[in-house]
């Protein structure tokens, strides 16, 4: 019966709100209590609705002070982050946080230096957009979704840029992200200043063609929804690369131009010089 651990629960949540004053006095320590607290009461919110009926955004509200654009100064150490991080995905599968707020925090943890919190952050945006798609797509919540993605492949952080680059594929490929707006992120991409990002999109466009034929004979995803359709994708793909090297072409015809053709003068000026090349 859950009700008759309701007390000792109380007693836990007590606990982790006076580790996170510890934790905001003194940011530095490692605080594991912080951490295996916010796993447990992750798990249990599901049963203590009435107790933990907001639990997921205040854990959510913890983690996003180690995001990108957050005002904080505090740093949490690597496996603290990694344990918050946790338990946020916990509270999602349990329908206490929603995708989008999901990854809009986990999307600003791509910056970090730490490896291990970025897969993770990765992987685990990738399967909760999956989850949101398996049935039905929304296009309001994908745009969502696809708005601070579309924005780290032009910006500074090369380590955004290249997740990123590699989810909007990723979700191309599973068919779930496969239309003309998601077509012309990617086709920009290939003219990020990230050098990183642009090999990706250009890696992506050459061999599109062999990667959806493998897919398709594979299974169509985890969910087994959403099955490539050979005739469309065909197409889609003819487009992709028309778009794509058409862009290319004119970039490199504009530089050609700038570089080894002499400005424009007016026709006077072309009169004046061609007269004195004559006398």
């Amino acid at each position: 019966d859950p009700q008759g651990y309701l007390r000792e629960v109380k007693g836990h949540l007590d606990a982790w709100r006076a580790a996170v004053s510890a934790w905001e006095r003194e940011p530095e320590l490692p605080h594991q209590e912080l951490g295996e607290l916010s796993v447990f009461l992750g798990s249990t919110m599901g049963k203590f609705p009435s107790l933990l009926g907001d639990f997921g955004s205040q854990l959510l509200a913890l983690l996003a002070t180690q995001a990108t654009g957050s005002n904080s100064t505090a740093t949490m150490c690597s496996d603290l982050r990694l344990a918050v991080a946790k338990a946020v995905a916990i509270a999602n599968s349990r329908k206490s946080i929603s995708v989008p707020a999901l990854c809009g925090v986990f999307f600003g943890l791509f910056h970090l230096p730490d490896k291990k919190l970025r897969t993770y952050a990765y992987t685990t945006c990738l399967s909760a957009m999956k989850r949101l798609n398996a049935n039905s797509v929304d296009l309001g919540i994908n745009r969502e979704l696809q708005r601070p993605l579309a924005a780290f492949l032009h910006g500074s952080d090369t380590r955004s840029g290249r997740a990123a680059i590699s989810i909007m594929i990723e979700m191309y490929r599973r068919g779930m992200w496969e239309d003309a707006h998601m077509v012309n992120l990617i086709a920009a991409a290939c003219f990020s200043r990230q050098s990183a990002v642009r090999v990706a999109a250009l890696h992506f466009f050459l061999d599109i063609d062999d990667s959806m034929q493998h897919d398709e004979e594979e299974d169509a995803d985890d969910f087994g929804l959403h099955r490539n359709n050979a005739g469309a994708a065909g197409e889609l793909v003819r487009r992709i690369k028309m778009h794509v090297f058409t862009h290319i072409l004119t970039h490199t015809l504009t530089l050609f131009v700038s570089l080894y053709l002499p400005p424009s003068l007016p026709p006077s000026l072309w009169r004046a010089r061609a007269r004195g090349q004559a006398s």
